[in-house]
């Protein structure tokens, strides 16, 4: 929809009578402001208001901080997405989402470097068709992704997308066969017959719920290990 809104001439005139600000400058800002936003500014300037609100418990501080990280790390990633599809569709110039890459590719010592890569990832996923037809080096970052999986610490979730990245980069990035259930001619689930339909059902929900533990395990220990020390002190 945003694609097409940037290239409707009708909709912009709508918007603005200024020819300088379009749809699409706009977005990109928008777009610019989120991915370019700091974590420990944000943080700070929440125990500022914290701090001034006498209604907030102290139990509950670091339920608060919990949310705003988990909060921000949504913000971020979904941003990325978004980015990357804007670019699929012709509506994100190409000169940007490669400084949006070469941003992401920097190391950093914070803790927001997982969270960094996870959006470079999330970036690699959409655009990586693209750029592959350019004279862009993708191996070069997508076997710096690699490598970095030797550090222990990094989450089960971060991991599993830099393996897939892997494995699309090495087969041309070309869209993945459909595949069929176990012991079926079925590609789709909905035309599987009821009785299957119930079986996967549960299957699925069993799944979910593993990988809905493993992550929600590896967050709390990602969030103990970073912010346990600063929780007490700022409590006190």
């Amino acid at each position: 929809m945003c694609a097409r809104l940037i290239n409707d001439s009708k909709f912009n005139n709508l918007i603005a009578t200024d020819t300088e600000i379009t749809f699409q400058k706009v977005l990109l800002k928008k777009c610019h402001d989120v991915f370019y936003s700091n974590y420990q500014e944000e943080l700070n300037k929440l125990k500022d208001t914290m701090k001034n609100d006498n209604m907030v418990p102290k139990k509950c501080l670091s339920g608060v901080l919990n949310n705003f990280l988990f909060d921000f790390q949504k913000r971020s990633i979904c941003n990325c997405r978004f980015i990357g599809e804007l670019f699929k569709n012709g509506a994100f110039p190409e000169k940007y989402i490669l400084k949006c890459i070469g941003d992401l590719g920097k190391e950093k010592n914070d803790n927001n470097y997982e969270l960094q890569m996870h959006c470079l990832c999330i970036i690699l996923q959409s655009v990586g068709l693209i750029l592959s037809k350019t004279s862009y080096d993708l191996n070069k970052k997508i076997n710096k992704l690699v490598s970095s999986m030797e550090n222990h610490g990094m989450s089960s979730t971060l991991k599993c997308l830099i393996k897939k990245l892997k494995i699309m980069n090495s087969k041309g990035w070309m869209d993945e066969e459909p595949v069929k259930f176990a012991g079926t001619n079925y590609n789709a689930y909905r035309d599987l017959p009821p009785h299957m339909q119930m079986v996967y059902r549960v299957r699925s929900k069993k799944i979910m719920s593993d990988w809905a533990y493993d992550e929600s395990h590896d967050h709390r220990l990602n969030v103990v290990n970073n912010y346990k020390i600063e929780l007490i002190a700022w409590s006190r």
